[in-house]
């Protein structure tokens, strides 16, 4: 069958369940084992930017919650340093 420049149209669906296997082998070996089928994997496709998007979202709070608390953190570890040096140098005096 010729249709427009392909000659061959069903190539493309050649060996489902040998390129299936591989996909799970694959997926096995990188220890992802979320996927129970291709149901599974093909939402997984259609949802990936959204949840990429959430991640990085909630990645960013997390940064920046640890941000706010170093902010504050740090002038309190300067006082306590500054009180170390000063008891410290009293006691060598």
């Amino acid at each position: 069958m010729y249709f427009g420049k392909q000659i061959y149209p069903f190539r493309l669906t050649y060996n489902k369940v040998g390129a299936l296997t591989r996909l799970k082998e694959r997926l096995n070996y990188y220890n992802i084992t979320d996927f129970k089928s291709v149901k599974d994997i093909l939402n997984f496709k259609k949802s990936y930017n959204r949840l990429r998007n959430e991640i990085i979202a909630a990645h960013q709070d997390i940064i920046e919650s640890e941000k706010k608390a170093l902010s504050e953190d740090v002038p309190k570890l300067e006082l306590e340093l500054e009180e170390m040096k000063s008891l410290t140098s009293k006691r060598f005096m």
